[in-house]
C-alpha cells in the first residue's frame, strides 16, 4: 500500500485546485487566454501536439507530380 503522506507538503496545500482533466482523465489545469495566445505565437498551432502521430509530424508533401 502506498504511503500518501510521503510526498505531502504544506506548499502543495496552497496551490490552486485543478479545473480540468487531461486525456487520461487525470486532474489538470486548463490553459487561460494568455497561455493559449503564447502557444499560438510560439508554435503556430493551438492543437495538442504531445499526442501527434509520427505520420502527421513528418512535414513531407506526399502530393505526386
Amino acid at each position: 500500500m502506498a504511503n500518501k503522506s510521503l510526498f505531502a507538503s504544506a506548499i502543495a496545500k496552497l496551490l490552486p485546485a485543478t479545473d480540468s482533466v487531461n486525456r487520461e482523465f487525470a486532474p489538470a489545469y486548463a490553459y487561460g487566454p494568455q497561455a493559449r495566445l503564447a502557444q499560438l505565437a510560439a508554435t503556430g498551432t493551438l492543437s495538442d501536439s504531445v499526442y501527434a502521430s509520427a505520420e502527421n509530424a513528418s512535414g513531407r508533401d506526399d502530393r505526386s507530380g
